[in-house]
């Protein structure tokens, strides 16, 4: 039954050309050119075109729409390319050296793409054939056209598109090659009999590979010697031919011991997870980023440690560094500072001493000597740290936040900072950092719990019709508000840099940016983050300290997650 429906599959893949490559590739693109992930995508190739995307402040760096990302939600190979939502598109001119007649696009995407040919007022491209993310189209080229512009466009109003392996092409799809290991993972134990092997049904040549030669190897005859516990992947690829596609395929091996061993190479110490490892995970002897992987490794996908543990490395290539919008960084450490299969992800990883990173904190760089305290995860097979679980113990040997100090802040009113915008060129944004005390007039949306934010404008009396908009501001600490404790008439302290925006409609809005609510009716939010209403504690009192209170004072208090007042 499975073996039937498996060949009807197939040759319905083939029937449409989805699974073969052409033998004349016209023009192909998987984005794997890609490095800088927050690079403007029009500098990415010069006949390639992209719309919806939106840079920063510095006018260098995308920092949402259309844009380039590590993932593989279209379904084919990291990176990808993400087409904003309402109307962004992505654009390429394509040089047909003299081709003409029928060719045929194919391409991965996660949802319903628009694909027109822009340049000519003839229909060239048919309506998509599709079978699961794996579209087709017939793309009909008159005789004499020298170059087509194909659009790709995505007119959803409230998603995103993904885009990856677009390929157009003419002339006989050829085999597929027909590799398989059988399975996506499976487990071998030292001293025993070896049963994993390739399916190579068309008999082609063949290259293996392991992702970690310490735990095991595989010879290119296909011989595997298991080495130690551990995980590592083997890796079968043919490059290819005129007959047959080329394809590489990949299995996840875990490596056990034998019962009553000694885990083959095993190192001296014993990882929290039940493997060995070099370090125990504590300060005084860290786990290796080799530990690390191991740690991980052994975890079931989507598991994390239970405890937290220390991890000592060295950051060999940065992806995200640390901002002032959500506080943490995401990179990747290795043992000897060098790129390369053994290095771990720290993802979402907070400052020292476990603080959201602020402008004017040290920033992190390639060669850096960290330790990293938190908990590990296998995310679906990337080893990594959980998302906002761990944090940099230490950065070269500094433990505590001595960093470039922030800049002072000046204490001034709503009025003043309205007089202090009008005076900046459009979408300018001050240097100085301000204190601006005023009273909620609006709050622009409802508290939403997983923002954690507010989009309040405040004046200097609680009906005031001159107003300045606090953007997404969160509490004292950098924090989300857990809990919806503003409203309207409310006395605040707000803190940050203050910003002429204009927006789509050259409308000018006098607003913050990077904006923190450091008070509420002179009650401090520094704590306000940890405050959260408990099912075991319904009717406790707190205060804006996170303090419980047994009898509540006049002032600000929240009970069961809503705040009330005491006058």
């Amino acid at each position: 039954m499975v073996k039937n429906l498996r060949y009807v599959l197939m040759s319905m893949l083939v029937m449409f050309g989805m699974s073969a490559y052409a033998e004349d590739i016209i023009w192909q693109e998987d984005w794997s050119g890609v490095t800088n992930f927050d690079m403007n995508p029009n500098n990415f190739k010069s006949n390639y075109t992209f719309t919806g995307f939106v840079l920063n402040d510095d006018q260098a760096t995308v920092k949402s729409g259309t844009k380039f990302y590590d993932a593989n939600l279209a379904g084919g190979t990291a990176p990808e390319l993400l087409i904003a939502k309402n109307g962004g598109t992505f654009t390429a001119s394509i040089n047909l050296n003299g081709k003409s007649g029928k060719m045929t696009l194919t391409y991965k995407a996660n949802q319903s793409i628009t694909v027109e040919e822009i340049t000519h007022k003839d229909q060239m491209v048919s309506e998509a054939i599709k079978i699961g993310n794996d579209y087709e189209r017939e793309v009909n080229v008159p005789e004499g056209t020298t170059e087509i512009q194909l659009a790709f466009t995505n007119n959803n109003s409230s998603k995103n598109a993904r885009l990856d392996n677009i390929k157009l092409y003419q002339g006989t799809a050829k085999k597929a090659a027909g590799l398989s290991w059988g399975k996506a993972s499976t487990t071998l134990t030292i001293g025993e009999e070896i049963t994993l092997t390739l399916s190579n049904e068309n008999n082609l040549p063949v290259t293996y590979s392991s992702s970690k030669d310490s735990v095991a190897t595989i010879s290119q005859e296909g011989v595997i010697t298991l080495k130690a516990e551990g995980k590592t992947v083997f890796t079968a690829s043919f490059a290819g031919n005129d007959e047959y596609e080329a394809q590489s395929v990949s299995i996840e091996v875990t490596v056990k011991a034998a019962e009553g061993g000694e885990g083959g190479e095993g190192g001296e110490g014993q990882g929290g997870e039940g493997v060995q490892t070099t370090g125990n995970g504590t300060l005084e002897s860290p786990y290796t980023v080799a530990d690390a992987l191991i740690v991980a490794g052994a975890l079931e996908k989507g598991a994390k440690t239970s405890n937290d543990v220390f991890v000592k490395g060295i950051i060999c290539s940065v992806k995200y560094t640390f901002s002032a919008q959500y506080g943490t960084a995401t990179f990747n450490i290795s043992d000897d500072g060098q790129t390369g299969q053994d290095v771990f992800q720290c993802y979402g990883i907070y400052y020292l001493e476990n603080q959201a990173w602020v402008e004017g904190n040290t920033q992190i760089k390639v060669g850096d000597e960290v330790i990293i305290y938190g908990k590990l995860m296998n995310y679906n097979g990337t080893l990594e740290t959980s998302n906002k679980e761990a944090y940099i113990y230490s950065l070269n040997g500094v433990t505590k936040n001595g960093g470039t100090p922030q800049p002072e802040s000046e204490k001034i009113t709503v009025a003043q900072a309205l007089d202090i915008i009008a005076a900046l060129d459009s979408s300018a944004v001050t240097t100085t950092v301000y204190e601006i005390e005023g009273f909620v007039v609006s709050l622009d949306e409802a508290f939403n719990p997983s923002f954690g934010n507010y989009t309040a404008n405040i004046g200097d009396t609680k009906d005031a019709t001159a107003t300045l908009k606090v953007f997404r501001a969160k509490n004292a600490a950098n924090q989300k508000f857990p809990e919806d404790v503003l409203t309207v008439g409310d006395k605040v302290l707000v803190k940050g840099k203050l910003q002429k925006y204009v927006d789509k409609s050259k409308n000018v809005i006098p607003e913050t940016k990077d904006a923190l609510i450091m008070e509420i009716n002179g009650e401090s939010t520094n704590s306000i983050a940890v405050v959260k209403a408990d099912s075991r504690l319904q009717g406790a009192i707190y205060n804006l300290r996170g303090q419980r209170v047994m009898t509540p004072s006049k002032g600000l208090y929240i009970m069961n997650g809503k705040k009330f007042f005491v006058k």
